[in-house]
């Protein structure tokens, strides 16, 4: 067995398997620059090194598979900055979902955003039955939108009307619901996610090296049984595409929702729905530009910016303690009382 560790990533050779393991404990294993490209050098090493034959992603400790993109890290970034390190999302998620080798993503714990993003990019996925664990894409949330492959490969999954609440309202999963929701394939015990992924992919490995030889042969439209379902060749959306009799009311009632639920005054919805509206018309490759350019938008505007800096950094802040008088020790209250003059305060 070798073990490497390089920028975030813990990269383990056991045989033919690799496992990587994302670990940055102190931002429960959140991407950052670094981390993403020991990501992109381990893909590039599973394809190239034919002893390999497959590899597991999971994520270090028992809290958290990957908590996302390192928002810290993103407000400090310009806009130029933030365009550029969303295209290299796309292109180190696209080659490993395009891998002809089988990836399994291990989820061991939450996995919210870009952390879940790269486990949709897997071939399959492995969750822990942890009822604390939450996975999703609450992009929406902050103003923004799932900006690495999201919206795009979860609509191709379950189809856009049981995308709608994932991508739209950023609502979350825990294990369970998400495999109920075709987010995951398997929940297992917690901690035997690993070795339930590594099965996987040992069962899937005769199948990948069918398609190669199929492929030397002759064949280059070979595609193996594990490749993600938009990579089939004769895979169609579920639910219908927004030009047929049954797409084409899902995207009239999402349109609607939207109006009535944010009033039209939420940039990031209206972004999302015409991402995927215009996402799932075209190749895969073509949508994540699309996804791209509504990221960019939101990043510009002043909603976003202000929504992270109210929700997520200050609010992390207090919960911390950031304004809490020093030196006075914690109290426990049993019983408040409100007195007021009037009104619904002081009659209660």
């Amino acid at each position: 067995m070798r073990v490497e560790r390089t920028d975030g990533l813990q990269m383990t050779r056991a045989g033919a398997v690799a496992v990587w393991t994302l670990d940055r404990p102190a931002r429960r294993n959140a991407f950052d620059g670094p981390t993403l490209e020991a990501l992109a050098r381990a893909i590039d090493d599973l394809q190239r090194d034919e002893a390999l034959r497959a590899a597991v992603l999971t994520g270090s400790g028992e809290r958290a598979f990957c908590a996302g993109a390192d928002l810290v890290e993103r407000r400090a970034m310009s806009v130029a900055e933030v365009s550029d390190r969303l295209e290299r999302y796309d292109a180190v998620f696209g080659a490993l979902d395009a891998c002809r080798k089988p990836v399994v993503a291990a989820v061991n714990g939450t996995a919210l955003g870009g952390g879940f993003e790269v486990a949709l990019a897997a071939h399959h996925r492995v969750a822990a039955d942890n009822p604390k664990a939450q996975l999703g894409l609450p992009e929406a949330k902050l103003g923004l939108m799932p900006g690495a492959g999201g919206t795009q490969r979860v609509c191709r999954m379950v189809g856009v009307m049981a995308a709608a609440p994932v991508i739209l309202e950023g609502r979350s999963h825990d294990p369970k619901a998400a495999l109920k929701a075709g987010l995951v394939h398997e929940v297992v015990a917690p901690g035997s996610e690993l070795e339930a992924a590594k099965a996987w992919v040992r069962a899937a490995m005769p199948e990948a090296e069918r398609v190669f030889k199929a492929r030397q042969d002759g064949d280059k439209k070979a595609v193996p049984a594990f490749a993600q379902p938009w990579d089939q060749p004769k895979f169609k959306l579920p639910g219908g595409a927004p030009q047929t009799p049954a797409g084409f009311p899902v995207f009239m009632g999402a349109s609607a929702m939207i109006r009535k639920t944010t009033y039209g005054l939420y940039d990031a919805q209206k972004a999302i729905l015409s991402a995927v509206y215009e996402g799932v018309q075209v190749p895969f490759d073509t949508a994540l530009a699309i996804e791209t350019g509504y990221f960019t938008k939101l990043v510009l505007g002043p909603q976003s910016r202000n929504m992270i800096r109210s929700l997520f950094v200050s609010k992390q802040a207090l919960e911390k303690g950031a304004h809490r008088p020093q030196g006075i020790p914690d109290m426990s209250v049993g019983k408040l009382g409100v007195i007021g003059g009037g009104g619904f305060m002081g009659a209660g």
